[in-house]
């Protein structure tokens, strides 16, 4: 039983359970991991304490390296009492999860993740990890028992992806929007417009939230309005009520769809003058581009902007610099509104400073001298984008890739695989392009996989080599190997048995998106269509 301890904290830990693992929970789930193989009988008397102490027991000296760490928390000898938890070693953790990520998960450990998780945080976690598993019954289990307004949101898009389930959907969006939820009441609105003859349900979702006191619910229903031709009254009563109550995106909303009506400018700018008073987020923005779009305003657009400036907003800084640079002449002044926006922290600043000054003539220098600059400041992006600017300039292949070698000794995630796609492109490098891809596939982005099989594929005599990069890298639990393989098996002729099973696999391994890519898959076979309509609305049954 000492493994089968191990398997369940390992399981635990797999499916989204970050807290400290009870006492309770880990012999509930090693318990269903033994019946799965020996039946209902039980496990032999005693076996359970006897199972912790041998994985609390320090390895070779009494400071040695326990496979379950106890907490301080409660009495870890007494493994009787609900209190006493552990942590599972982090080396052991990656080690199980690694082993275990292909296991179906039974019902019985679902049911024992359920009855004996406190933390809504991982309740909403492991609820997410049934529903990649196409364990659809169990995430919506877990999702209420979460109870809290998002966990109640995501079970409703759950419902609402899935076909046959509307009236599911509508009552688990009305729940999570009596529960609090901001985005659920926008959401369910325009689900409800999407389903057909439900107009007049959307509407009175809104006047529900209202009557309930939603603190959104005036502005859902005045953004519903606008949408609706000849109710334009309706609309601005609405949008007037939503400001009266403190709605604060309801200002800058209202003078937005004023501007949409023919005839009504002057009331307009007023409504942009008044947002702006307020404080409604982004109206100097919003009113800054809607006077651009009006013949002979540009002077006006340049003071909103000053204004907003003037007024602390460093953010309106970048945008002002963008603006500029559109203005003939006046590069002088948008160089200086560049620089006071990167000195400001705007995060895009830089990078869009860099880009201007490669279009101005002559400036070559002074913008390489910026991507340096904001290399050595520590600028996360600036490498990458240095090096895309260098690609450009002739001449320059060995700083390019001294800049990506430069990437990878940082540290950077990015950098063998922005490597191999530089040396791609360079003939003769192929066998450097290649070690840097599988460099990649290891240490970088999990896209690089496919990134690299796509390469293979364009090299001669090299296809069948394709299928054991994939295996490789299913082996060593690459998150993305199953769902890539899966998907590039699909464009293999007569193998649609293989493919299948290395979606349900994928599933089974809770990649998140490998249940819609099998739906999908299977509603292109002919006579599979049933086949993937069951999947689409009841997952997978284990």
């Amino acid at each position: 039983m000492d493994q089968r301890l191990l398997d369940a904290a390992g399981e635990a830990r797999r499916l989204g359970n970050t807290s400290p693992l009870s006492a309770s929970l880990l012999r509930a789930i090693a318990t269903a991991l033994w019946r799965e193989e020996r039946g209902l009988a039980s496990p032999p008397p005693g076996w359970f304490d006897t199972a912790v102490a041998h994985a609390t027991k320090p390895l070779r000296s009494t400071q040695g390296v326990q496979a379950l760490i106890p907490l301080d928390c409660a009495d870890h000898h007494d493994t009787k009492t609900e209190q006493a938890a552990y942590e599972l070693a982090d080396y052991l953790e990656q080690h199980l999860c690694h082993a275990r990520r292909a296991q179906p998960v039974i019902d019985a450990v679902w049911s024992a993740l359920r009855q004996h998780c406190t933390s809504t945080g991982d309740l909403r976690s492991l609820a997410s990890a049934a529903m990649n598993r196409g364990r659809f019954q169990h995430g919506e289990v877990l999702y209420r028992a979460a109870g809290t307004p998002g966990a109640l949101y995501e079970l409703a898009r759950s419902f609402a992806e899935r076909p046959g389930y509307e009236q599911e959907a509508e009552q688990a969006y009305r729940d999570a929007i009596a529960a609090g939820d901001f985005y659920a009441l926008f959401e369910v609105i325009r689900w409800l417009d999407g389903q057909p003859g439900r107009a007049g349900d959307a509407e009175q979702v809104c006047r529900d939230a209202i009557a309930g006191g939603h603190p959104e619910g005036l502005f859902a229903l005045a953004r519903w309005l606008e949408s609706q031709p000849g109710r334009e009254i309706e609309t601005e009563q609405a949008f007037r009520d939503a400001i009266a109550d403190g709605d604060p995106h309801g200002p800058r909303a209202f003078a937005s769809w004023l501007a949409t009506q023919p005839g009504r400018e002057e009331q307009a700018e007023q409504a942009f003058r008044d947002a702006i008073a307020v404080g409604s987020p982004n109206s100097s923005r919003t009113f800054a581009e809607w006077l651009d779009d009006q013949s002979g305003r540009r002077s006006d657009t340049e003071q909103v902007y000053r204004d907003s400036i003037a007024r602390g907003n460093r953010d309106t800084l970048f945008e002002f610099a963008r603006w500029l640079a559109g203005q003939p002449g006046r590069e002088v002044e948008t160089e200086q509104a560049y620089r006071e926006a990167i000195t400001a922290g705007s995060p895009f600043a830089l990078r869009a400073f860099a880009a201007w000054m490669a279009g101005q003539p002559g400036r070559e220098e002074e913008t390489e001298q910026i991507y340096r600059d904001a290399i050595t400041d520590g600028h996360g992006p600036a490498r990458a984008d240095f090096a895309a600017w260098l690609v450009a300039q002739p001449g320059r292949k060995g700083d390019t890739e001294q800049i990506y070698r430069d990437m990878i000794t940082e540290g950077d995630p990015e950098g063998l695989f922005a490597l191999a796609r530089w040396l791609e492109s360079q003939p003769g490098r192929e066998e450097e392009t290649e070690q840097a891809y599988r460099g990649a596939i290891t240490t970088g982005p999990f896209y690089a996989l496919r990134e690299f099989a796509h390469w293979l594929a364009r090299q001669p005599g090299r296809e069948e080599e394709i299928e054991q990069v994939y295996r490789t890298a299913i082996i060593a639990g690459h998150p993305d190997a199953l769902c890539a393989f899966a998907v590039w098996l699909a464009t293999q002729p007569s193998r649609e048995k293989e493919t299948e099973q290395v979606y349900r696999a994928a599933i089974t391994a809770g990649h998140a998106d490998a249940l819609d890519a099998f739906a999908a898959w299977l509603a292109g076979r002919p006579g599979r269509e049933r086949d993937a309509e069951q999947i689409a609305r009841f997952g997978l049954i284990c």
